[in-house]
């Protein structure tokens, strides 16, 4: 069975440190990462030819900015990652296709690294997205260091980002299920709704959470 360990204390403090300045990158890095995913992955990128782009995009922001600011919660992260594995294998979501995903993400941010500790951030990074791809996938995921005090991500507007984010994707639910309920052929976004209201409550987890910033 596949392992993969959880970042140390140090890739912690790396991914955490380079995130706000990826925040902050315009296009943004999700509208980039589909970009990229459109041709380097056209298999993968069919998987969301029904969705909305931007609600797309907003929903993998939230997921990662869930997942950064939560380093020091494994057991919210895995319940989230684990839970929404399952929702990607019933979406024909199939093994072989977490490592092209990993691989465009990678390169989306290998684009935008300083370049003092690049290859140490880089490195941290693909570490992180092993861990995550090993949870939805439900195989072993060993973690390590969780349990050591880490720095927290320097940036005081992370909590309202979050807040902000969930605010989006309980508009975005209300949007979807009006959607759904008029057009028959819409029955579709049903799976985004399950995947949604999944996001929201970690986010709601993790700002009942004060520490986590």
């Amino acid at each position: 069975m596949t392992t993969s360990v959880f970042p140390d204390k140090d890739q912690i403090a790396l991914i955490e440190s380079s995130f706000p300045a990826l925040l902050a990158k315009r296009p943004s890095i999700t509208e980039q990462f589909y970009q990229r995913l459109a041709v380097d992955s056209p298999e993968l990128f069919s998987l969301f030819k029904e969705a909305e782009p931007a609600g797309q995009q907003q929903k993998l922001l939230a997921a990662f900015t869930l997942l950064v600011t939560n380093l020091h919660q494994p057991a919210l992260l895995e319940s989230y990652f684990m839970a929404l594995g399952e929702r990607h294998q019933q979406y024909g979501v199939k093994a072989e296709m977490f490592e092209p995903f990993t691989d465009c993400w990678m390169g989306v941010i290998n684009d935008h690294l300083p370049k003092a500790n690049a290859e140490a951030i880089s490195v941290a990074w693909r570490q992180l997205m092993n861990y995550v791809n090993a949870m939805m996938q439900d195989v072993s995921a060993e973690k390590t260091s969780v349990n050591m005090p880490i720095a927290k991500v320097n940036d005081t507007n992370i909590q309202a980002h979050i807040a902000d984010l969930l605010s989006q994707q309980q508009r975005l639910i209300t949007q979807l299920s009006l959607t759904a309920s008029r057009e028959p052929a819409a029955q579709h976004l049903l799976n985004d709704l399950a995947e949604l209201r999944l996001l929201c409550s970690a986010l709601q987890s993790a700002l009942n959470n004060p520490s986590s910033f």
